[in-house]
């Protein structure tokens, strides 16, 4: 039988331009359509301010909407959960922190999600401390002082944070433990929440995030009267860490970006390589200091080491602290 080489040459292309039709998306082509970020958390708190300005400059980036969507409950596990479960194609990414990668596997016998085979780190975005926060009619500048009205106070007094196991949990509850205070957890299901309640008077004591709580302090509307974290915050450097004032604890939370596992390694570097873009402007690091926010400066591999360590110093944080989930 004949064979025109012309003929076979153009079947040879015909074929080839079907393979390369049925390849799934590479790491140049992605992305394709809006990117969807999950901030576990309730809209208007700084892990959603976070989001957004993080959102805002990834999507320039990307050439694609990157979509906030909010998702919160149980602490940030929910949306965590939600996020651990989503195609690993890069169309879904989290928002993470130290409460839902690196805490709740230590409060949660029935975790939907673990932590580390469940995510891919793609960025750390910044490391913070607690600010801890007074209505300014409480007679307390100080922990010293926060103990001595405690031990006056009704039932030891109280305080809120944005949920049990938090961060500012366990931070509260050590300072408990050290310094002989006895102020009852109220858990809220956001930092606004509680914050909210302390502005009001209803609410004596709480445990922000930086980003919550920075316009009210510069207002005048709270005292801030210690950061949890091991150095003091560059946006409120008049408020002394909690060793600086006798109490032996630093209780460092950060924030980061993951993927779902398995989501191909090409996928994963264009979204490194673009995050680490977002993080390298003046722009993103002066909005992080203006947020209290510490710019990281830790490569994804550094990062990646560094919260499989957190793990098991949060762990050991929440059994001397005796904190338990619902």
């Amino acid at each position: 039988m004949f064979f025109n080489p012309g003929i076979r040459v153009l079947c040879a292309v015909l074929t080839l331009g079907m393979l390369v039709g049925a390849r799934p998306a590479s790491a140049q082509e992605y992305p394709q359509r809006p990117v969807r970020l999950i901030v576990p958390f309730t809209a208007g708190g700084g892990t959603d301010v976070l989001g957004r300005i993080l959102a805002k400059n990834l999507s320039a980036l990307l050439a694609q909407p990157v979509i906030v969507e909010n998702v919160a409950g149980a602490s940030g596990t929910v949306g965590t959960a939600q996020a651990a479960r989503a195609a690993a194609d890069g169309y879904t990414l989290l928002l993470g922190a130290s409460v839902t990668n690196a805490i709740a596997p230590a409060l949660y016998r029935q975790l939907r999600y673990e932590p580390v085979n469940d995510f891919v780190p793609i960025a750390q975005l910044a490391t913070f401390g607690n600010p801890i926060v007074v209505n300014p009619a409480l007679p307390v500048r100080t922990i010293a002082d926060l103990t001595a009205w405690a031990r006056q106070a009704k039932n030891g007094g109280s305080y809120g944070t944005w949920g049990v196991g938090s961060a500012g949990h366990l931070a509260m509850e050590m300072v408990n433990a050290k310094t002989g205070a006895a102020l009852t957890h109220i858990p809220y299901k956001g930092a606004v929440l509680a914050l909210n309640d302390v502005l009001s008077g209803q609410l004596p004591v709480a445990v922000t995030d930086p980003l919550v709580v920075l316009p009210f302090y510069k207002a005048g509307k709270v005292k801030v009267i210690a950061v949890t974290g091991a150095r003091r915050s560059a946006s409120m450097p008049e408020v002394p860490t909690l060793a600086e004032q006798g109490v032996a604890l630093s209780t460092d939370s950060w924030y980061a970006v993951f993927a779902p596992a398995k989501t191909p390694a090409s996928v994963q570097q264009k979204l490194q390589v673009a995050m680490h873009q977002v993080m390298a402007t003046a722009e993103f690091q002066k909005t992080l200091g203006d947020l209290g926010l510490q710019p990281s400066t830790l490569s994804t591999a550094e990062f990646d080491s560094v919260r499989r360590q957190d793990l098991a110093t949060w762990s050991r944080l929440v059994v001397l602290s005796g904190a338990k989930a619902d």
